[in-house]
């Protein structure tokens, strides 16, 4: 499914016999602990970014490219993955891609549902050093960021990933995070709110409300934004705030 420009991918079990025949040892721990795991990272140059990480130390596995799973040999490839080992960046599990079949001159096209929402503007984790994970980020991407009483912000394209400690999310949000699962995939649940734009955050109230969520009017940084508590099929929150400019009505 899509959010805004980017895409977000779910996935269940239908058939539980097939399942344990094929799953991987992390999907038990996805199934049990339900949250934002899996980060991709779409590169228009992924080649470029491979050769970038080499040059500067990373050991990182050889670039490749499929198609669907029901693809023909004859058919290109759709897509082009860089993958990373575990813990490659604290917080999650994380892959780059560059989509091979995408005009990158053509503008990017941004889907809205009816509860208004159209973009993921940011992400917060919380996680005991902050800044030793914020330096980690950086120095992977080479991005632009800074830490300030105990918060670190990095700017990556257009979103902004922040890390703090559970204290300082809840004196920000009010809220307290789900707990960790514990074992082996416990240092890929670090995602603890999903920053969100609205052009209407009134509808986008009146849709969650209904649906079952439970919200909660909130000031961030002077703003008013929309609290959206988590759930256990979840396990994260979200923060949703207006965006004027591209309000159409």
């Amino acid at each position: 499914m899509y959010l805004g420009s980017e895409y977000i991918e779910f996935s269940w079990v239908e058939n539980k016999k097939t399942y344990q025949q094929g799953k991987s040892d992390y999907h038990d721990t996805f199934r049990k602990n339900p949250a934002p795991f899996g980060y991709g990272f779409e590169s228009q140059n992924i080649e470029k970014f491979h050769s970038s990480l080499i040059r500067r130390g990373f050991k990182i596995p050889k670039l490749f490219s499929r198609g669907p799973a029901d693809a023909s040999t004859e058919e290109k490839p759709w897509w082009t993955f860089q993958l990373f080992p575990r813990n490659f960046l604290p917080g999650v599990l994380p892959f780059a891609l560059k989509y091979e079949i995408r005009d990158y001159k053509a503008p990017r096209k941004a889907h809205q549902g009816p509860n208004r929402i159209f973009a993921l503007s940011g992400v917060i984790f919380v996680a005991s050093n902050p800044k030793k994970d914020f330096e980690k980020w950086k120095h992977v991407f080479l991005a632009r960021g800074k830490c300030e009483k105990g918060v670190c912000h990095l700017r990556l394209g257009s979103h902004l990933l922040s890390w703090m400690k559970l204290r300082d999310f809840v004196a920000r949000y009010g809220e307290r995070t789900p707990l960790v699962p514990s074992g082996r995939f416990r240092t890929l649940r670090k995602t603890a709110l999903l920053h969100l734009l609205s052009d209407n955050l009134s509808i986008t109230n009146k849709y969650l409300t209904e649906g079952g969520w439970k919200t909660k009017l909130l000031r961030v940084d002077g703003t008013i934004c929309l609290y959206v508590k988590p759930r256990l099929t979840d396990g994260f929150a979200f923060l949703v705030s207006e965006d004027p400019t591209t309000r159409r009505f």
